[in-house]
């Protein structure tokens, strides 16, 4: 099972995980600002095939907004954190100097 698999089914059946339903593409519309999403591929919490789809939508549509999957890791992207923390600065860096 996927994480995004085990998200859809988390939300059947344990009433402690569930999230409130909560579209965040109108407030992203709205946004002018680059951003960054750095997503755990073994996330549970987040969907991360929802969140590319959306993010995808959106940078189509022309928004800034790029994101970064980081294998083997989950929500709190607990790992060799190096990597991590060179794709923001990197980003940042980019994104600052525009």
């Amino acid at each position: 099972m996927t994480p995004d698999q085990a998200f859809v089914e988390a939300q059947k059946t344990s009433p402690k995980l569930l999230c409130p339903s909560f579209d965040p593409l109108p407030d992203l519309r709205e946004l002018t600002v680059p951003g960054l999403w750095v997503l755990g591929e073994q996330d549970w919490i987040v969907p991360v095939g929802t969140t590319t789809h959306k993010l995808d939508t959106l940078r189509r549509e022309g928004k800034p907004y790029e994101y970064r999957k980081v294998p083997e890791v989950g929500h709190l992207l607990y790992g060799n954190s190096e990597p991590v923390d060179d794709e923001i600065n990197s980003w940042l860096s980019r994104v600052t100097m525009q």
